[in-house]
């Protein structure tokens, strides 16, 4: 009987632990993580922009849209000064220097369907995202961290974006293309 008893505790005996893991990390390995992979997190950011836009007062579309955040004088990520990193309450701040806008389109003359191509780029005077540290359980019960952006800062001073149209069309109208798309730029760095 002892050993039936026995054996029915046994098997239902069941064992649960909780564990917490506090992990320490050097502030020039969240800086250099952030700075090495910015690039990674931009380019998921990218995928999902519009392709097309309507320009409503040229009565035309901005097509084949390509906007990005490139480091400038065309260097790469790489040579590129790392983000700095301030901690503050449970928040990091990273700050990026020498980065600007870049941007590539086509637009259509909707008289003479003649194509311009509109390039742009607009020099960032502030880049600061907000990151706060956290964790994630996966439902198979791992742990993973996580890094939650909270707040993205972009300014760009008006004065020094820049817009170039080249192709088919006499100066004047590519000046006005160039005008209109500069207007559509700045108002949607309003909205952001």
């Amino acid at each position: 009987m002892k050993a039936l008893l026995g054996a029915v505790l046994l098997v239902a005996s069941v064992a649960a632990f909780e564990s917490h893991i506090k992990l320490r990390a050097h502030r020039d390995l969240i800086q250099n993580t952030f700075s090495k992979n910015f690039d990674l997190l931009l380019s998921r950011i990218e995928k999902e922009q519009e392709k097309d836009v309507q320009l409503t007062e040229l009565g035309t579309t901005l097509t084949d849209l390509r906007i990005g955040i490139r480091p400038m004088g065309g260097k790469s990520w790489d040579d590129m000064t790392p983000f700095e990193a301030f901690f503050d309450e449970g928040s990091v701040v990273f700050e990026g220097r020498d980065l600007e806008f870049q941007g590539k389109g086509m637009i259509k003359d909707p008289e003479t369907e003649a194509l311009e191509v509109i390039t742009f780029h607009a020099p960032l005077s502030t880049c600061q995202i907000v990151v706060t540290l956290g964790e994630e359980y996966s439902s198979w019960g791992s742990l993973y961290p996580r890094f939650n952006i909270e707040q993205v800062l972009l300014a760009v001073d008006n004065n020094l974006v820049q817009v170039s149209a080249f192709g088919q069309l006499p100066m004047y109208k590519s000046h006005n293309f160039e005008k209109e798309v500069k207007k559509w730029f700045v108002s949607q760095l309003g909205k952001r």
